[in-house]
């Protein structure tokens, strides 16, 4: 919201009340003159109120949505993200790919667990990583990233040229990655001259 040409409306949805109270009265302080709607719960479950608060695009106006996603960890529905990105729509998404997948890559194998399921929208990713990778543990985090970037391509977006990893300060241990998707070209060169400004950060290729 600090950034000098600002986008019309601002839609934040957070599903903890007590961080969503605390942003709140962040806004209304630094950025009172904002047209912002602020919703409340879990965004897979309220994706439909998310999406019917964004402008409808008309003759006479042009909507260009921009999302960042910005979960704690996997739990992203791949449904969530198809269902946005129907129309015309740019993202931004935070993949917890160490911070959550690596760290708990034996619950995950386990049948009885679905989040990997819902993240990539696939319920039986564990024949097609065996498949692949022999199940291998190494391999699961380079796995979810390509799986993930197949199903983006599917649903009309353009492949990304890279994903931009993060790295903790402390101990340079990886974290997640920062993965950019747009339909169009023009995103793709719009990724690629924002990352040229950022902190230098290692990039994986696919």
């Amino acid at each position: 919201m600090d950034i000098p040409i600002k986008f019309d409306k601002y839609i934040l949805c957070e599903e903890n009340p007590e961080k969503l109270s605390a942003l709140k009265i962040r806004v209304q302080r630094e950025h009172p003159d904002l047209d912002v709607v602020f919703i409340e719960g879990d965004s897979n479950r309220l994706v439909e109120k998310i999406k019917s608060e964004i402008p409808l695009h008309s003759k006479t106006t042009k909507v260009l949505p921009f999302s960042f996603v910005d979960p704690y960890s996997l739990n992203l529905h791949f449904a969530t993200i198809r269902h946005l990105g129907q129309n015309l729509m740019d993202f931004l998404i935070l993949l917890a790919l160490h911070m959550d997948a690596n760290r708990n890559f034996d619950i995950y194998l386990n049948e009885n667990s679905t989040k990997i399921d819902h993240f990539i929208g696939d319920s039986n990713w564990r024949l097609d990583f065996q498949n692949r990778f022999s199940s291998n543990h190494s391999k699961f985090v380079n796995f979810l990233a390509t799986k993930y970037e197949e199903n983006m391509i599917n649903i009309g977006y353009k492949k990304p040229p890279e994903f931009h990893q993060i790295r903790s300060d402390d101990k340079n241990l990886p974290l997640y990655y920062l993965a950019f998707y747009s339909k169009h070209e023009r995103g793709n060169d719009f990724w690629a001259k924002t990352k040229k400004f950022s902190n230098p950060q290692t990039s994986l290729d696919f």
